[in-house]
């Protein structure tokens, strides 16, 4: 059965966007340091040779684990679902061929025709709610699994129903202080999770990420240690037909008790 699953970046107080980081903005990347925020939190990534390529960003990059994670990652995925925020920014952002290559489903109240893009994205606009951009999501997905990619409302709203199989979580050791924290809004019985695993990124990125391994937590790997998140660590969860596992600190597993 495919997962759905959530893969971000996130800073070290909790954010997943800086103050500023706005439509509005775009054009003042000084705005409140905003783009210089947005560097720092996911500067690692874009060093990848993967992302760089996925991106279109030229030739180069990283190669190593890292960016086989990100690689292999991206390559489960059967659709995306996203909020307007997300697609407006990206939108102004993206090259011409998208970097998804599969459906996104792009919450919203605007009425659109779906917009198809080189290299097998299309974005289907979605006026009736998080439920059937899920529902459709399964459908195009297949066996393959399903990434909430953001923005961080979108994300609630999926912890809320209950459906988050997998955190991947990538924690940039930076502080914002404020902007679009993750974990807000939700509501009661909250989602539980446990880490499962960890990779730690090279100095200087110092970025740990973290990814499901049969329910266990797995040592980590680098010249720093990974973020200690005491606490989560709890009994399996899930039923027996689904077990929900998923990556926390860098990674989490789980889902409603």
């Amino acid at each position: 059965m495919s997962k759905v699953f959530v893969n971000i970046g996130l800073s070290l107080d909790g954010y997943m966007a800086p103050e500023g980081m706005t439509m509005e903005n775009w054009d003042k990347p000084e705005y409140k340091n905003w783009s210089a925020k947005w560097g720092a939190l996911m500067g690692w990534a874009l060093n990848q040779e993967y992302i760089r390529e996925n991106l279109k960003l030229g030739p180069g990059g990283e190669t190593g684990p890292v960016n086989d994670l990100l690689r292999s990652t991206t390559e489960r995925i059967g659709a995306n679902i996203m909020g307007k925020r997300m697609f407006d920014q990206g939108e102004r952002g993206w090259p011409e061929e998208a970097p998804f290559h599969t459906a996104v489903y792009v919450l919203t109240h605007e009425k659109r025709e779906p917009w198809v893009r080189p290299g097998g994205t299309t974005f289907y606009f979605i006026n009736d709610g998080p439920e059937r951009a899920l529902e459709l999501a399964r459908e195009s997905a297949g066996s393959r699994d399903i990434r909430i990619a953001g923005g961080a409302d979108v994300i609630q709203q999926y912890l809320n129903m209950g459906v988050i199989d997998e955190l991947e979580i990538a924690l940039a050791l930076v502080l914002f202080g404020t902007g679009r924290r993750l974990f807000e809004n939700l509501r009661e019985p909250l989602p539980q999770f446990r880490i499962t695993g960890c990779l730690m990124v090279q100095p200087p990125h110092t970025c740990a990420m973290c990814v499901s391994e049969g329910g266990l937590t797995t040592g980590c790997s680098g010249r720093r240690p990974a973020a200690k998140l005491e606490g989560l660590a709890g009994d399996r969860i899930g039923d027996d037909n689904h077990e929900r596992t998923g990556l926390a600190g860098v990674s989490f597993c789980g889902g409603h008790q």
